[in-house]
């Protein structure tokens, strides 16, 4: 006669732990191995669930025959400290156990929480402004971009932080000044777990309207010059270009006396652009005209 006090061995395969599950979508496979050496019972295995990291269990099934495998329907909770233990009984009931690392069951589908665009005080959305959108939850980011969509059309690159929560759109140029736009998010928007949203996100914004043309000042040694100023012979003249929407830095042009004059890039915002251009010798006495153009 042997005495067996040697419990079986068990080992949770899935899940192991930081998986998503949904508790509202398909049903999930538990695995697990157990094997002891003189023989497993018949029907040995018992199936546990806590949704409190193993402060407290709740019977899932038990009288399991060793297949390893069981399909179970996670509950409808919103939980990230979710374990699953396995029990096996051996021929003479010695019991062997295990338990998963703490994983997420998630019965809430996701939704947008709020939109993000530069602004003016008016409520008008900049041409330069990108677009964030902000989840209730962490998303596959693939689905969130497949999901989007701007009417009318705008092409672009997209962006991730705040935890994969925040999903920022920016538009490859600027957008049309004066223009009622409509962002669709569908619902073919996912969580960690699968779940989508229950239903189809839609926001409209307007851009604003520029009116205002751009302003052009003309510098010589950092002072501003203007129509009677007296220079010397081998000014440098340094422009700049600002606007309170944007600037064209491609359509700065300047003549001196008619000549049309390279320009050198100091430097570019969006809303501003400072160029500079010396003419190649020095200039006669006697009035001379600049001329620049510019637009936004």
């Amino acid at each position: 006669m042997t005495v067996d006090t040697t419990p079986p061995t068990v080992q949770v395969i899935s899940p192991e732990g930081g998986e998503h599950i949904s508790g509202i979508g398909a049903a999930y496979s538990i695995r697990w191995s157990a094997s002891d050496p003189i023989g497993l019972a018949n029907d040995p295995i018992a199936l546990y669930f806590s949704s409190t990291a193993g402060s407290s269990w709740s019977l899932i099934q038990n009288g399991l025959a060793n297949t390893g495998i069981y399909t179970w329907d996670a509950p409808a909770i919103d939980s990230s400290t979710c374990r699953i233990s396995i029990e096996a009984r051996d021929i003479v009931s010695n019991i062997g156990a295990a338990s998963s690392g703490n994983f997420t069951v998630d019965s809430s589908s996701p939704e947008v929480s709020s939109v993000d665009l530069d602004t003016t005080p008016s409520g008008k959305v900049r041409l330069d402004s990108a677009i964030g959108i902000n989840f209730s939850e962490a998303v596959v980011r693939n689905s969130a971009q497949v999901a989007f969509a701007i009417n009318p059309s705008v092409s672009g690159a997209f962006s991730w932080s705040n935890g994969d929560q925040t999903m920022t759109f920016t538009p490859a140029a600027l957008l049309a000044e004066g223009t009622t736009y409509r962002i669709t998010v569908s619902t073919e928007v996912e969580d960690l777990a699968g779940n989508r949203m229950a239903s189809e996100f839609t926001y409209n914004f307007e851009t604003i309207s520029d009116e205002i043309p751009p302003v052009v000042t003309v510098r010589i040694g950092g002072v501003a010059i203007k129509s009677g100023d007296y220079v010397d012979e081998e000014p440098r003249f340094d422009i700049l270009v600002t606007d309170d929407t944007s600037v064209d830095a491609t359509a700065v042009n300047a003549t001196l006396d008619g000549m049309s004059m390279s320009l050198f890039l100091t430097s570019f915002t969006p809303t501003s652009v400072e160029v500079w251009f010396k003419y190649h010798e020095a200039l006669a006495a006697g009035e001379h005209s600049v001329t620049v153009e510019a637009r936004d």
